[in-house]
């Protein structure tokens, strides 16, 4: 959760940083497979990503981290 939460600040901080980083994003959910499941695809695809994850599934991926960002602080 902390990884999640870092990420979410981290972008939302910063407006000028337009890559996410693939192992970052990976990290933030803890591991390949729950990265792939919380964005309803396979994991294969994360393999090829390469180094930055790309626009579009970056844009989501903030999205989710925000939501779980916003969800946690409610507890």
């Amino acid at each position: 959760r902390t990884g999640a939460w870092y990420l979410c600040l981290h972008f939302s901080v910063n407006p000028k940083v337009n890559t996410l980083k693939t192992s970052e994003a990976i990290q933030a959910f803890g591991g390949v497979k729950k990265l792939a499941d919380a964005l309803g695809i396979w994991p294969h695809p994360i393999y090829r990503w390469g180094e930055d994850v790309p626009e579009l599934r970056a844009y989501q991926i903030r999205e989710i981290l925000a939501k779980r960002a916003s969800e946690g602080a409610g507890e």
